[in-house]
């Protein structure tokens, strides 16, 4: 069944999105730091200074980039819902489709896991704000006083291990609710809710299961 690895291969490597990096030339050599700091400001509002005629061809270009991006978490979805059917045809029928089959049977699936997906990182996205803004108002407010910013700090690490919590189960909630999205062609909020129930109802085997997930998942990274 190499074509599993094939599928797995490019739901892997289609599914992250890469970063860029700008490289931001320093003022030169042999002057005073005011006039070192003047010449690198000047050449940050220079190279931040867009003529207007290259206007419309970085419009044109930021959205091919975008449409890219968008073909790229198609095809990464379309080849993950695949994988799932194939992998549960292989385990129920002892046959698995083949390639072609459960690519074509994956993309009706795709921008539904994209929108559950979408809606898990919402969930984390508002809670974080909910909790980080008022923490930044404060200390904003308070900081020349020691007792907040020791408020501020110890509430920021009770944070930070409570969203890895919360950003671990989101995760593995998300991993079961694609399988019940695909595998049962249940919406996006019931997936969810299915998913919730399945981890209460099997809680250690589901963890395990988590574990094996994320472990093979940082073995096909290395």
């Amino acid at each position: 069944n190499r074509f599993l690895w094939w599928l797995g291969i490019l739901a892997f490597f289609t599914e992250g999105t890469g970063s860029f990096l700008a490289n931001i030339p320093s003022g030169g050599t042999g002057a005073t730091d005011t006039t070192k700091y003047n010449n690198s400001s000047d050449t940050v509002f220079n190279a931040l200074r867009i003529p207007p005629e290259s206007i419309g061809l970085i419009a044109l270009i930021i959205i091919v980039l975008i449409l890219l991006l968008l073909v790229l978490i198609y095809l990464s979805l379309s080849a993950k819902a695949g994988l799932i059917l194939s992998t549960n045809e292989l385990e129920e029928k002892k046959k698995a489709l083949g390639f072609r089959e459960a690519f074509h049977q994956g993309r009706r699936f795709a921008w539904r896991l994209f929108g559950m997906s979408l809606l898990v990182g919402l969930v984390l996205l508002v809670v974080a704000a909910v909790v980080v803004t008022p923490l930044i108002i404060l200390y904003a407010v308070g900081w020349h006083l020691l007792a907040i910013k020791i408020a501020v700090v110890s509430a920021g690490i009770l944070f930070s291990v409570l969203f890895i919590a919360l950003a671990t189960y989101l995760g593995l909630l998300n991993m079961l609710a694609e399988r019940a999205l695909v595998l049962k062609g249940y919406g996006i909020l019931k997936s969810l809710r299915s998913a919730n129930q399945l981890i209460r109802l099997n809680l250690g085997n589901t963890i395990l299961t988590w574990l094996i997930g994320v472990g093979l998942s940082l073995l096909g990274g290395t």
